[in-house]
């Protein structure tokens, strides 16, 4: 079997590059049949990140819209339903209040920013999915490494997100999800105002840059009628076996 090889679409209707394993990163794919490929032919975690920042195009676009398109509006209602129990156990249980926020933040940044980012750069799905699951506790740890590499590809600053007091979104965030860890596997107390702060990042991530991130591809926010030739999909279901969080 040769060099593995992944298409990079030319902005423009150019004539596509071609490049072998050995000059592309691929960080991201929802494919997990991975046995098409042999360890002798596998080429390791740290061939770099270069290829992120080179399949921005019109074919790029259409995967986005695609993925989004077909899932979406399950996703949306996922994320949607956990910031409600969010809200509604901000005052009176905030150590539940932040679970049911940072869960809502990490579907949101999974499955309606980084595959959607990354599914337009992506062009061999087995390989990249081989790439992700190399050197990375859990899957929230690979996303959260991965997310400001493809923030970069599609220009979207991830160091000028803010919530309403000025403070940065990313770090903020970063921040309360060691609170919840913390909750979650010591049972630490978690404050009230932690949970509204992690509240207003998921909601940050939606309003700066899941929806601008739907706009720039042609849809609408909220998801109501999203499908892909009339078909939806559920991709937290379809991976829940496998997400390792």
């Amino acid at each position: 079997m040769g060099p593995v090889q992944i298409i990079i679409p030319a902005p423009g209707g150019a004539k596509s590059e071609c490049h072998t394993h050995a000059d592309v990163y691929v960080p991201w794919a929802w494919d997990d049949s991975l046995d098409s490929y042999d360890d002798a032919e596998w080429p390791g975690p740290d061939v770099g990140a270069r290829a992120i920042a080179k399949g921005k195009s019109d074919e790029a676009r259409n995967r986005v819209r695609q993925y989004l398109s077909m899932n979406g509006a399950a996703v949306w209602a996922r994320v949607e339903r956990a910031l409600t129990d969010a809200g509604s156990s901000r005052d009176s249980y905030p150590a539940a209040s932040i679970v049911a926020a940072v869960t809502a933040a990490e579907l949101t940044i999974r499955f309606l920013l980084l595959r959607p980012m990354v599914s337009g750069l992506v062009f061999n799905t087995k390989l990249a999915m081989r790439l992700v699951r190399e050197g990375y506790s859990v899957r929230t740890d690979r996303d959260r490494a991965l997310l400001p590499d493809a923030c970069r590809a599609w220009s979207i600053d991830l160091d000028s997100l803010t919530l309403p007091n000025g403070e940065h979104l990313w770090d903020s965030l970063r921040h309360l999800i060691e609170i919840r860890n913390r909750y979650v596997h010591r049972a630490e107390p978690v404050l009230a105002e932690q949970a509204a702060g992690s509240i207003e990042c998921a909601e940050g991530l939606i309003a700066q840059m899941v929806r601008p991130l739907a706009s720039s591809v042609g849809l609408e926010w909220p998801p109501a009628g999203w499908t892909h030739k009339g078909r939806t999909h559920d991709p937290v279901d379809a991976t829940f076996d496998y997400m390792g969080s």
